[in-house]
């Protein structure tokens, strides 16, 4: 059984270019991002090609699959991260709020917050073996923070109280 390449070049590239549009809110990231998963792809046409007649068998079906199901996949997790990481900072952002009611300015560190507002400093849940904490900023002079945590590709997710939104950063 042969591979047929046009077929490959489709399985391969029409889901990074999707997930290119998806990560492109931001040029440069979006750029970096599409580069990451061409680069991933072009591997496994590497891989696909060097082992085209261990491919005949299932075992080498299964590797293909696998390794299609790996690279479409890491998106998906990176926006699971990301959605986890956001809902961590809120419930410290809501502590911030409490705190600044009831002292009536806003804590200078995070660490202001234990343990009478939170138990411990959470992690974010960016990244696998790597505890990424969340950094704080606060300006006393125009009285707003800013509450971040790292992204992917060296980039980091703000959020500011100015604008109650998320931006990112490089």
């Amino acid at each position: 059984m042969k591979i047929n390449k046009k077929l490959l070049y489709i399985i391969i590239f029409v889901p990074i270019w999707f997930l290119w549009l998806f990560l492109g809110t931001d040029l440069m990231f979006g750029l970096a991002a599409g580069g990451f998963f061409i680069i991933l792809s072009i591997i496994t046409y590497k891989l696909i090609k060097k082992y085209d007649k261990k491919l005949k068998t299932l075992s080498g079906k299964i590797f293909l699959i696998i390794t299609l199901l790996i690279i479409i996949s890491i998106y998906p997790i990176h926006l699971i991260q990301v959605n986890k990481s956001k809902a961590i900072a809120f419930s410290i952002i809501n502590k911030i709020e409490i705190y600044k009611t009831e002292n009536g300015n806003y804590p200078k560190k995070l660490s202001q917050l234990v343990p009478n507002y939170i138990t411990k400093l959470p992690y974010s849940s960016m990244g696998i073996f790597i505890k990424n904490k969340y950094l704080y900023y606060m300006n006393d002079e125009k009285g707003f923070y800013k509450i971040s945590f790292p992204n992917i590709l060296f980039t980091t997710l703000v959020y500011s109280s100015e604008t109650k939104q998320w931006s990112i950063s490089d």
